[in-house]
């Protein structure tokens, strides 16, 4: 994720992270300079395990869809069924290519007079373009970016539900997965009078997990009073190690054009009973004839001792007995549940079997055998392994 780049953006809460961290370390992906770390990866992770991890996500895409068409224009665009959604509701949904692959996994909340697409990081300008080049002449449907304009939090961790209920007056523990709804926020003399938020209850890793969508100044609000309810900033590399744990694809890693949904695992994201859309051809023909080349999985040392670190990096090859490349590590971290380094990659379908044992391409000459793990590496019911983990 780590990349060297001039002209660099920030989240508009950047001042007001920045201010959680002393000399925070930092870095770019997609164009946007982001928190590494604040208090340190393992105490983030252990807030997003045990109490509340706030996650600025502004620069994560924020568009709208609006005008009549804009359910339409999603169903015949992407894979989920958009005909099932109602206000108050929302969907995973992946924007994918005539060929089936991926341009990027979605959020859609439907709202009473528009659809709000969040996707991935970086990815609002790819998206709204995407929009843009398939709206027709007669389309009623009017695409926005405003990733730009809009600033966005997840909370993370069994304390999220408490401390909604104790800053915004709602009770989110009953509430479906994507349910949503715009919340006043009238407690702030400092806020505009009608100010709102949108708030929603998301999929987390398997911690209760809620995201807030505003304005700058509304969310700024929020953040410092989440903060005070006991909230902890949580940077990129806790994140990575929380994402990884639980099998999450990300963008520019696990998902892109190079990759289609079967591929990816979210393969849930996609509907093989509505009509036709982009790429759906090729995605119900990789379904119906078992045509999928390879799969995303968890990979895991057999053995432990140094240069795990350095050699268990995303680009790294998996070898097999027989020395046919077998594989690609995708994302790494260390993971302090399992107490040791994790990684994700795509494998070749003849390999793809967990508990199969394949050799890591290190560094030199060097092989280094590796475990294949079915996806998540970490269930619900595991929790952080103890406060006396350090980080090698």
């Amino acid at each position: 994720m780590i990349e060297t780049q001039t002209n660099l953006r920030h989240s508009p809460l950047w001042r007001v992270t920045n201010r959680e961290g002393a000399d925070l370390p930092t870095m770019v992906h997609a164009g946007w300079e982001l928190g590494s770390q604040y208090r340190g990866p393992l105490d983030e992770y252990q807030a997003a395990r045990q109490g509340l991890a706030i996650l600025d996500q502004s620069a994560w895409a924020c568009l709208t869809l609006s005008n009549t068409d804009r359910l339409g224009f999603v169903q015949r665009m992407s894979t989920n069924d958009a005909t099932k959604l109602s206000p108050g509701g929302g969907m995973k949904t992946i924007f994918t290519t005539p060929t089936g692959r991926i341009l990027d996994e979605t959020l859609i909340l439907c709202q009473p007079d528009q659809l709000l697409v969040v996707g991935s990081l970086g990815m609002g300008a790819a998206l709204f373009n995407w929009f843009r080049h398939y709206i027709f002449f007669r389309d009623k449907v009017k695409a926005q970016n405003i990733t730009d304009t809009t600033a966005r939090l997840a909370l993370f961790g069994p304390s999220t539900p408490a401390a909604l209920a104790a800053v915004l007056d709602v009770d989110v523990s009953s509430w479906s997965l994507y349910q949503h709804a715009d919340i006043p926020i009238s407690e702030s003399a400092a806020l505009a009078a009608g100010s709102t938020i949108t708030l929603a209850r998301i999929a987390g890793f398997g911690e209760p997990a809620a995201s807030v969508i505003g304005t700058a100044e509304s969310l700024t609000w929020l953040w410092g009073r989440l903060v005070e309810h006991g909230g902890q900033p949580l940077g990129m590399r806790a994140y990575d190690m929380l994402r990884i744990e639980a099998g999450i694809p990300e963008q520019g890693r696990e998902l892109g054009e190079e990759y289609n949904p079967h591929e990816a695992g979210i393969i849930d994201a996609v509907s093989f009973s509505k009509g036709c859309y982009i790429g759906q051809e090729v995605i119900a023909r990789l379904d119906t004839y078992q045509k999928i080349q390879k799969h995303l999985m968890g990979i895991q040392p057999v053995t432990t001792g140094a240069g795990w670190a350095e050699s268990l990096q995303p680009g790294a090859k998996l070898i097999s007995s027989t020395n046919q490349e077998a594989g690609f590590i995708t994302s790494a971290a260390y993971s302090p549940a399992l107490a040791g380094p994790i990684a994700l990659g795509y494998i070749r379908t003849k390999w793809a079997e967990p508990g199969a044992e394949l050799r890591l391409q290190a560094q030199g000459d060097n092989q280094l055998p590796v475990q294949l793990v079915k996806l998540p590496f970490v269930g619900e019911a595991l929790r952080v392994a103890g406060d006396d983990v350090t980080l090698p």
